[in-house]
């Protein structure tokens, strides 16, 4: 845990338990935040908001983590999928850089912008912006997910169009079934964040249409960080990377089990040595 806080990985031998732990940190960010919440609640000030700076920090720094050792990794072994990865991870500050940017200009927002529009109408770039870069981290860490941590084939054909397409792989553990499970489930809670768009507003309060979906989103998003619904999103996120960590390590079982022996990545004792520490 110590290495791992640190930044640190040990690729030669504990490479998957290290992932695993870091990977399982990026998860429960929000959790860390929750934590961080009720600190600021019960010793810093009930009357403050919390800060929001603050909560920008505590979510980037499991993410941080993860991108250190990557780069590590890559430093090591001048291996692009080290660096591929660590883009990938990179990628995930932009939906809470943006988030953080709203809250600073609702902080800011002077009664004027507010009777202008001024205020809706950067409130509605945010959000825009927010919507594109969440739709690049979610895509870009699903595709990741099913070919490089799970090694299945999904998406093989998308970049290689000589391949025939298939889905799993030649070799498995499991039955063809808990794979497709594991892949919708990875799916459908990598992109939850989209319930958003269905959040009951003014104009749709007005109109009388509001629909089951539109009251459970509401329930899930449209309210503040105390509400049972944000506690749901933390619980299924956990549930995914909990799916995820099995077909992980089956991943890797099935690597050592039916293919060649894994080559040690990186090139010398001295490059193990930072690892470890």
């Amino acid at each position: 845990m110590k290495r791992v806080l640190q930044g640190g990985i040990n690729s030669l031998s504990m490479r998957t338990n290290d992932i695993l732990i870091s990977d399982s940190l990026v998860s429960v960010s929000k959790v860390l935040n929750d934590f961080g919440l009720f600190i600021w609640n019960y010793y810093v000030s009930e009357s403050i908001a919390y800060n929001y700076q603050l909560e920008f920090l505590i979510l980037c720094i499991p993410t941080f983590i993860r991108i250190k050792q990557c780069w590590f990794e890559y430093s090591s072994t001048g291996k692009t999928q080290h660096m591929l990865n660590l883009i990938k991870y990179s990628t995930a500050f932009g939906p809470l850089l943006i988030n953080a940017l709203i809250k600073h200009t609702l902080l800011r927002s002077s009664d004027e912008d507010r009777q202008s529009g001024a205020l809706i109408q950067q409130l509605t770039k945010l959000n825009d912006w927010w919507y594109f870069l969440s739709a690049l981290n979610s895509t870009y860490s699903f595709i990741w997910d099913i070919m490089m941590d799970w090694h299945l084939q999904l998406f093989n054909k998308l970049f290689n169009p000589r391949e025939r397409f298939t889905i799993l792989r030649p070799h498995k553990a499991f039955p063809d079934y808990i794979y497709l499970i594991a892949m919708s489930i990875d799916f459908l809670f990598r992109y939850i964040w989209v319930l958003k768009l269905f959040i009951i507003n003014e104009e749709l309060r007005l109109s009388s249409q509001i629909k089951f979906l539109h009251v459970f989103s509401t329930f899930l998003f449209g309210y503040d960080a105390y509400s049972f619904g944000y506690v749901i999103i933390e619980v299924l996120e956990i549930f995914r990377r909990w799916v995820w960590c099995f077909v992980k390590l089956e991943s890797d079982w099935i690597k050592v089990r039916y293919e060649e022996p894994r080559e040690f990545e990186l090139s010398g004792m001295n490059e193990m040595g930072k690892g470890l520490t």
